[in-house]
C-alpha cells in the first residue's frame, strides 16, 4: 500500500466520522470539512472510495451524511489506506533497467512493505481512538 496524503486525509476522516457519529448519527462532509483542512469535494472523492468498500454508509438529505459502515474494532487502517490508495510497491527500483533478482537491495524492501502491511494490518480504528497506538 502507498502511505501519501490521500491515505492521511482518509485515516483522519474515518477517526472523525467515529468520534463525531456517535449514537448512530451521521457526520456531514461540510461538518469534517471544518474541522480538518480538507476541501468538500476532495473527500466527496474519499467518500465515495469508502461507501464503495463498505467503510462507512451515506444517508442523502438534511439530516443525511455518512457513518461507519462497521465497528470501529473491525476497521483495520491498513484496510483503510489501500480502499484510498493503491498497493505499495517499495521494492520498485528508480532504475528502471532494474533487474529485481539481480538487486541486491530488493529483499530489504520487500521486508520492509511486509512490515508496515502487518503493523497497520493489527490496528484498528477503535485503537486509534483509545491511543493504543
Amino acid at each position: 500500500m502507498y502511505l501519501t496524503k490521500r491515505s492521511h486525509h482518509a485515516v483522519t476522516v474515518m477517526l472523525d466520522v467515529m468520534l463525531h457519529g456517535q449514537n448512530e448519527a451521521f457526520v456531514r462532509l461540510s461538518d469534517i470539512a471544518q474541522r480538518h483542512p480538507i476541501s468538500v469535494s476532495y473527500l466527496e472523492l474519499l467518500f465515495t472510495f469508502l461507501v464503495k468498500a463498505s467503510l462507512v454508509k451515506g444517508e442523502r438529505g438534511p439530516r443525511g451524511g455518512y457513518k461507519l459502515g462497521r465497528s470501529p474494532d473491525e476497521i483495520l487502517v491498513a484496510e483503510i489506506i489501500r480502499t484510498v490508495d493503491r498497493k505499495m510497491n517499495l521494492e520498485q527500483c528508480a532504475n528502471h533497467d532494474c533487474q529485481h533478482s539481480l538487486c541486491i537491495s530488493n529483499g530489504l524492501w520487500e521486508s520492509l512493505e511486509a512490515e508496515i502491511e502487518s503493523y497497520l494490518s493489527n490496528v484498528t480504528l477503535a485503537d486509534l481512538a483509545i491511543k493504543k497506538i
